[in-house]
């Protein structure tokens, strides 16, 4: 048995409760995160003022790259099924199983690289945002629309494209100061 399959069956199957079944899936949708995500990005530019522009631009780079690069070249190229497309015993507590491609998972990639580029800036809320990040991730395996590795690979993807964000802002506003100069 893969590894895959063995913790797919463990975090989709074995653990399961009624509790966890009303919970969890609530993770996975992003029409509820929006308004968080809008309101942290208000607060961020109140509390912050022109570093948080900085912090909003920043987290948005990482997004897109995350989105991007997960949707339409990881995807494509990897054209892997889910779970709840292989196995029937797979409890799928989604309204539908996705069509579309299930390595990396774009839900783990994007909030993961939210959340890791916010942490380079808000050292103090680094766990926690990690562990919202983490339920996404756990979310996408419970609700069987992803494998383990799936949600792996989105996470990974979207720390990287955090610090490729970070990177590259960072060079450009060493930039932008010394032409000031």
């Amino acid at each position: 048995m893969s590894l895959d399959r063995f913790f797919l069956e463990l975090l989709n199957v074995r653990i399961s409760n009624p509790l966890f079944d009303k919970v969890i899936p609530a993770f996975s949708q992003v029409e509820y995160w929006k308004p968080l995500f809008v309101g942290i990005a208000v607060l961020i530019l109140i509390l912050r003022k022109k570093e948080g522009l900085f912090i909003i631009v920043g987290a948005l780079l990482a997004f897109l790259l995350s989105e991007n690069i997960s949707s339409n070249l990881i995807k494509p190229l990897f054209n892997t099924s889910r779970p709840c497309e292989v196995y029937d015993w797979v409890r799928l507590l989604s309204s539908f199983c996705p069509k579309s491609p299930g390595f990396t998972s774009t839900h783990a990639a994007n909030v993961f690289s939210i959340t890791t580029f916010l942490g380079f800036f808000f050292p103090s809320f680094k766990i926690p945002l990690w562990c919202v990040a983490s339920l996404v991730g756990f979310s996408r395996i419970y609700t069987g629309v992803h494998w383990p590795s799936d949600v792996v690979g989105g996470s990974l993807l979207g720390i990287g494209c955090a610090y490729l964000a970070h990177f590259l802002l960072i060079k450009l506003r060493k930039a932008s100061c010394l032409m000031k100069r």
